[in-house]
């Protein structure tokens, strides 16, 4: 709540606040992949900032080397790819779940820690960008531990550990 009372005189409700303009406006697709809230729209120059009037938020522009423009990862996503990006988006996060829960069978120990790792991947994006930084590798790593994953380098294949 305290990020959001500021509006968008700073980076990370900005971000949200303008997705949500986004979503709205541009509905069902969003700006399009590279235009909002990641490297590639700085990189690139993306208009989507000035034509939502955030050009100027300190770490979105470049007097501050946009340090902050991928701060948040929601807005990423429903941003450039819109309601029918961010379903989409969603229907394949919940079908990994249901994919991992299948894997875990009766475990309670796995279902706790498939459940608390889904949890937290969900709640952290909305203070970082954790699925495209190097924290997700971690957390691959930790859902493969926990789903007893070998993967066979030899040969190519990937087995689950009974």
């Amino acid at each position: 709540m305290l990020y959001l009372s500021f509006g968008i005189t700073a980076a990370r409700p900005a971000l949200y606040f303008v997705g949500i303009e986004i979503v709205k406006d541009l509905f069902p697709f969003g700006t399009g992949l590279g235009t909002f809230a990641s490297y590639l729209s700085t990189a690139y120059n993306s208009p989507v900032y000035a034509q939502y009037g955030i050009q100027n938020v300190t770490g979105l522009n470049i007097e501050t080397n946009f340090v902050y423009v991928s701060d948040t990862y929601w807005p990423y996503i429903f941003g450039q790819f819109g309601a029918l990006g961010a379903l989409l988006y969603f229907t394949a996060i919940l079908f990994v779940y249901k994919n991992c829960m299948r894997v875990i069978g009766k475990r309670k120990s796995g279902f706790i820690t498939i459940l608390a790792t889904f949890s937290y991947i969900l709640a952290a994006c909305f203070a970082e960008s954790l699925l495209t930084n190097g924290t997700c590798v971690v957390f691959g790593l930790l859902l493969g531990y926990y789903l007893n994953v070998n993967l066979d380098t030899r040969h190519g294949v990937v087995k689950h550990n009974e």
